[in-house]
């Protein structure tokens, strides 16, 4: 379902942004052929905001019925095998209330999965058998559920008689604020797609008058989104525009970098100021970008050269179109299409030059039967030109052999130093032997992670060109650091850098440099700071995390290689990386631990020195020692 929501989704925002750039008057039959893609998105955001999952999917405490009600990482496939192990339980112990609550999970969890007939089945089973010893709280939620799996199903009208029935029964003793929030939101959704815009508007707004009543962040945020969209639907643009402004902080807050990135395209495709619509064309890709989703980012940059050419900035435009391209084609694939191209027209060349030849050499072989039948006596200065001809095409082609050969050598030569710069070179040898490449186990990888503090504020002060032409200044002498202590560059993501000690050098000396070389940059960001701030211009200041533990490296995917590395080793990095200070280097205990007792190496002092941080709570993690580090 997810995959299927997210192309109604692109299409959407490419919709909103050239229906406003050309400004074309929504009419009643627009509205309708746009509302299944918007609403698709809103139900989309309701199912994932109730049932939040994650990718890793491990649990770290003792499974109860309870803590699976209420978990926020586990992925539904577990879920649903986990609920199954308590309904057969329950059963068998003959409880009715919480073998309903394991058949009420069940069903959740299979709608997640997009197995709308059985979670409904399960569902209506959960009501033909609701007890009234069982919890009252549990009958308004499987209404609630219900109400989701007919909207999957497209049944709107069941849906809205669900909601109706729920609502109409809703105990005001009840503590579930944001049940009946969810109740009004689905019942809106289904208005929606039938056509009922009026009764629509009502329900998102209720929806939003108890969110805001109940401080409700998610949804509040979700209510602002459903108003915005219908406004936008029916042609009121600036009450869509207010809605969407109001979402974006809450979305913010919320961390939903990919409902951010549809907030401000869609929002640039409402703006009349087409100057600002630029700007939050550029947060849409950033944000895209944050979310690691490739076909939003190409949509975005698409939108964006538009914009451009409707303000006959055509260089800028170019420029986005360039990034577009950039995205979508693998430079490696190009260049080897390049090369087979080349070869193959040098073969059409060589196999014409050949077919000429030989005709010459045909011509020739005819006239020289003529001579000797005519005049016997220029047989020898016939032979003299046909030995100097035949000389001169074997010259001729064994100098373009030659040639060729050379041109090939160049293309193979370009070729292979590309993968260089893409993969290290012993994963590049191992995919060019097998075609393949294994991962491979690393124990003691030291993972660096930087991030540049206030980038949002301070790249909506930059231009587009400027802010580029900035981050790729600071990342090339980032690039030249990791080349200098033999340090592994893995990717960048945004604003953020990645890399990784012990992959080239697996002694304990990459520890050491990994730290260095995280030194190193902090001094030039610092340095840089200073020259730009001297010059009245935009300067970033600069995060560093480092942890040392295991991982998995190897390559993803079939196309567009990309060197990643994986495991618990790289979340703890990044959670040094968001729990230190501008300016400096923050590593783990491990990290430290294996510092501490390195040799000195500068006349008896030790190489660094330590600040202790104490335990700080790191998100996911608990509470981790934590420390500064700078050189002695």
């Amino acid at each position: 379902m997810c995959l299927r929501i997210k192309d109604k989704i692109r299409t959407t925002s490419l919709t909103i942004t050239q229906a406003s750039g050309s400004n074309t008057k929504f009419n009643f039959n627009h509205m309708k052929l746009i509302s299944a893609f918007l609403l698709t998105y809103l139900l989309f955001f309701a199912s994932s905001s109730l049932y939040p999952q994650s990718n890793s999917g491990k649990i770290n405490q003792p499974i109860t019925l309870e803590y699976l009600e209420n978990v926020q990482n586990i992925n539904s496939l577990d879920g649903l095998h986990l609920s199954d192990s308590f309904s057969l339980l329950y059963e068998t112990q003959n409880n009715i209330c919480k073998s309903l609550r394991s058949t009420i999970l069940k069903a959740r969890f299979l709608n997640s999965l997009g197995q709308y007939d059985k979670s409904l089945q399960l569902c209506l089973n959960a009501l033909n058998n609701f007890s009234s010893a069982c919890d009252s709280n549990r009958y308004i939620k499987i209404h609630h559920l219900l109400s989701t799996v007919y909207l999957n199903l497209k049944e709107y009208k069941t849906a809205d008689s669900i909601c109706q029935k729920a609502l109409s029964n809703y105990n005001v003793s009840w503590a579930l604020a944001d049940t009946k929030c969810k109740l009004f939101i689905n019942a809106g959704i289904a208005n929606s797609y039938l056509g009922k815009i009026e009764e629509a508007f009502y329900y998102f707004k209720k929806a939003m008058e108890i969110a805001e009543q109940n401080n409700l962040s998610e949804i509040q945020e979700l209510s602002y989104s459903s108003l915005g969209t219908l406004y936008a639907m029916t042609g009121q643009m600036d009450s869509a525009a207010y809605f969407i402004q109001k979402t974006i902080p809450l979305a913010m807050a919320n961390r939903h970098f990919q409902m951010l990135g549809e907030l401000y395209n869609n929002l640039a495709g409402l703006l009349e100021d087409k100057t600002m619509a630029l700007t939050y064309m550029d947060s849409a890709i950033y944000y895209a970008n944050k979310f690691k989703d490739l076909n939003h980012v190409i949509n975005y940059y698409g939108n964006k050269a538009l914009a451009l050419k409707r303000l006959n900035r055509f260089e800028e435009g170019y420029e986005a179109l360039y990034n577009v391209s950039l995205w979508k084609d693998s430079l490696f694939a190009k260049e080897k299409v390049l090369a087979f191209t080349e070869f193959q027209e040098s073969f059409k060349a060589e196999k014409k030059a050949r077919q000429i030849q030989e005709l010459q050499l045909d011509k020739l072989n005819l006239e020289i039967q003529q001579v000797k039948e005519h005049k016997r006596t220029k047989i020898l200065q016939l032979s003299i030109l046909f030995v100097l001809i035949l000389s001169i095409g074997l010259y001729s082609r064994l100098d373009f052999i030659r040639r060729s050969r050379k041109i090939l050598q160049i293309e193979k030569d370009r070729s292979e130093e590309l993968l260089l710069n893409i993969l290290p070179s012993d994963v590049a040898e191992e995919l060019k032997t097998k075609g393949y490449a294994d991962a491979k186990e690393f124990e003691k990888a030291t993972i660096l992670f930087t991030d540049f503090k206030g980038f949002t504020s301070i790249s909506e002060k930059m231009t587009a060109s400027s802010l580029v032409n900035e981050i790729n200044s600071c990342f090339k002498v980032f690039d030249g650091i990791m080349e200098k202590y033999k340090i592994e560059k893995i990717k960048t993501i945004g604003d953020a850098y990645m890399a990784a000690g012990g992959m080239q050098d697996l002694s304990m000396n990459s520890v050491k440099n990994t730290v260095l070389a995280a030194l190193e940059m902090q001094e030039f960001i610092t340095s840089r700071k200073l020259e730009r701030e001297a010059l009245g211009e935009q300067a970033f200041q600069m995060r560093v995390g480092i942890h040392t533990g295991p991982v998995v490296a190897g390559i993803v995917g079939v196309k567009k290689f990309q060197y990643d590395i994986w495991g618990d080793t790289v979340n703890t990095a990044s959670r040094m990386e968001s729990n230190g200070e501008a300016g400096k280097v923050n590593i783990s205990q491990t990290s430290y631990e294996l510092l501490k007792d390195l040799p000195a190496s500068n006349a008896g002092k030790p190489d660094f020195k330590f600040e202790s941080r104490g335990k700080i709570e790191a998100k996911g993690k608990g509470e981790m020692e934590m420390w500064f580090v700078n050189k002695y």
